[in-house]
């Protein structure tokens, strides 16, 4: 009888353990799950805090290309952007602001073209309908007059991919990193503030 008596009290133990260990395991599990909401609350608000007060993201890369000139020269990007400073112009061959540009780029490729890298303009894009070819390339280079290479994008996307949809758009990169891009006619003087910024100086000073 004692013998009963001792299993008996020894299951009712073992059941109450049982039970006040599954009354913990639920406290801690409740526990948790309030502990990672208020985690991940923290985790978020401190990471909105950060990217908006605090991020500062690094400078921009540039999309490389490898492009023909209308004299049927290759030139690729890695040979200009490395170092040193290159000018790039995205124009139409159509567009009213990009012919009237065409002379203070002109003047502006006589000044500076000794302490630059790289002077490029860079065709082959839809204006409208529209869409530039090598000949129309060929025609607005002989047209002004320009002295510096015209390229074609053959594919015509490099001046959507970097970011631009309207013309003329300039990027001015330097050692490998875009350090200025904008859209719309700029007047001589305005582009050659930005290069003496960047440390591009004229032959004449």
């Amino acid at each position: 009888m004692a013998s009963k008596r001792r299993r008996k009290q020894l299951l009712k133990q073992d059941r109450d353990l049982e039970q006040r260990m599954g009354h913990r395991r639920e406290a801690f599990n409740d526990l948790a799950r309030k502990v990672g909401v208020v985690a991940l609350a923290i985790l978020l608000v401190g990471s909105g805090v950060w990217y908006f007060f605090l991020y500062e993201p690094g400078p921009e890369r540039p999309e490389p290309w490898r492009l023909e000139d209308t004299e049927g020269n290759l030139h690729d990007s890695d040979d200009y952007y490395k170092s040193g400073v290159t000018l790039v112009e995205f124009f139409h061959s159509k567009c009213p602001h990009c012919n009237q540009q065409a002379p203070d780029l002109n003047n502006l490729h006589i000044d500076y073209r000794e302490n630059l890298s790289g002077f490029f303009s860079i065709g082959g894009f839809k204006l409208g309908s529209n869409r530039d070819d090598m000949q129309d390339i060929y025609d607005f280079r002989d047209t002004h007059g320009s002295g510096w290479p015209h390229l074609y994008d053959i594919n015509g996307d490099l001046m959507g991919d970097q970011g631009f949809s309207s013309y003329p758009s300039f990027i001015l990169v330097k050692d490998g990193y875009i350090v200025w891009k904008q859209s719309g006619r700029l007047s001589y003087d305005e582009l050659a503030a930005v290069l003496e910024q960047h440390g591009v100086h004229s032959k004449f000073e």
